[in-house]
């Protein structure tokens, strides 16, 4: 047996890119900060305990952090003034997405059911 030391480079890891283009801006959210994605995880579970109107500010705000790295133009306020709420609820659909898959795969069950 080798006693050499198990190298796993994590910058190598390549994802599918997930770009979007709203308002004219466009965002990259290919990798989005695991504050986010705690933050979004922790709003999914306290989401019943949390009034209809604040759960929905808390998911632009969050969703608007995701995107800000790569494009510091989009902000909540921006998202607000900048794009029609159909647009807006489709692209936080977009930006949570990855999230949810991986939270419905760790559940065992399917992405979008409970």
């Amino acid at each position: 047996m080798s006693n050499a030391p198990t190298i796993r480079d994590f910058d190598k890891v390549v994802q599918t890119a997930r770009l979007a283009r709203i308002g004219g801006e466009e965002v990259d959210v290919t990798k989005i900060p695991s504050r986010v994605t705690l933050e979004m995880t922790k709003l999914a579970d306290d989401a019943e305990a949390m009034k209809q109107e604040e759960s929905f500010y808390t998911v632009i705000d969050l969703v608007a952090k995701a995107c800000t790295p790569s494009n510091p133009k989009i902000t909540a306020d921006w998202l607000l003034d900048n794009t029609d709420f159909d647009t807006l609820m489709d692209f936080c659909e977009f930006v949570m997405e990855p999230i949810r898959e991986r939270a419905a795969k760790q559940a065992g069950g399917t992405p979008g059911k409970k």
